[in-house]
């Protein structure tokens, strides 16, 4: 995806886009930092955003939130590339595609975000389907550039179908999918949320296969570059501790967390409810993680995803992670 080309629906909540990082000022009161998060919609981190905002949990910890949102988490990565946002969050297929597709990347890895249990399924509406075996030779959405792709390699390598007899359509966003399979121009795409629902209601619609028979689940992380790490740590601890605070509140009172984010982005509650039943939310970065994005990545690597190899090591920074929960972000 062209960078220049993000399609962007910006959601302004609070704050401005000059940033800075200092821990008092010269009375000894803690300052405010200030920081330009972009969000993927319909995912945790947007959870995050809304919650920490209408429950003053970022103001608590001296952090004023600017909210972008946009339709995919490669998308945020991009908009960190660019300079556009400060923080943004992906899935690893995504983070580690992007740290590869150039020399020395300026993304950096500081925390978790969740373990996602995959609960999406594959939809269908033509009646001759009815089996991921049966797409050879029929149209199947993807969205270029996250781990959709690695989502459709597994299944079809699963089932013996070779990738190039599928035809892949590149979609910006799900309500576009959903266009598509409703007027006949795509054969099958992977959903979950509100993109099921509204798949659920067209026509002769059927599933033919669940994504955890192929993939159980999905590590996503948060990035920022290593300048504004380097030059904010105050601010990305703030926000480490913050999102560990909804966290916190959201296993702790799902019914009220779900009710915020409805408010926020009108999503139902029903729905909400259940992707935090998918979402292993923890900030941490562990062993776990790492050890699944250096598997993704050999796989990527190997498959010729990566345009240029780089160590992961290179491309993680906890430090802050460390500060605010020491005994977390460790991994060899």
């Amino acid at each position: 995806m062209v960078l220049a080309s993000l399609l962007v629906a910006a959601l302004v909540l609070t704050g401005c886009t000059k940033k800075e990082s200092r821990t008092t000022d010269q009375n000894g009161a803690e300052t405010i930092d200030k920081i330009r998060l972009g969000v993927p919609t319909d995912f945790l981190t947007e959870y995050v955003a809304y919650i920490g905002l209408s429950e003053g949990i970022f103001a608590r910890n001296n952090l004023e939130v600017e909210i972008t949102s946009f339709s995919a988490g490669i998308n945020t990565i991009d908009a960190v590339t660019i300079g556009q946002i400060d923080i943004g969050s992906g899935a690893d297929f995504a983070v580690l595609n992007r740290l590869g597709g150039s020399q020395n990347s300026p993304l950096r890895i500081f925390s978790g975000v969740c373990e996602l249990l995959n609960n999406s399924e594959l939809y269908t509406r033509d009646p001759s389907i009815k089996s991921p075996e049966d797409l050879a030779g029929k149209s199947m959405i993807v969205m270029l550039g996250t781990v959709g792709e690695y989502y459709n390699s597994k299944t079809f390598a699963s089932v013996g179908v070779p990738l190039s007899s599928v035809k892949f359509l590149p979609i910006e966003g799900n309500i576009e999918g959903v266009a598509l399979i409703q007027n006949g121009n795509a054969h099958a795409m992977y959903a979950n949320g509100r993109a099921a629902e509204s798949l659920k209601k067209i026509e002769g619609i059927h599933t033919i296969a669940n994504l955890s028979t192929y993939v159980p689940s999905t590590v996503c992380i948060t990035i920022a570059s290593e300048q504004f790490l380097k030059e904010h740590p105050q601010a990305i601890e703030k926000f480490i501790k913050s999102t560990n605070e909804v966290y916190e509140l959201i296993r702790s009172n799902p019914q009220k967390a779900a009710e915020i984010v409805n408010k926020g982005n009108g999503a139902p509650i029903d729905q909400i409810l259940v992707n935090f039943e998918i979402y292993v939310a923890t900030v941490d970065f562990d062993q776990k993680f790492y050890d699944a994005m250096e598997s993704l990545y050999q796989w990527m690597e190997s498959s010729g995803i990566i345009k240029y190899p780089y160590d992961l090591h290179n491309y993680v920074n906890t430090n802050s992670l460390k500060k605010v929960f020491p005994g977390q972000g460790n991994f060899k």
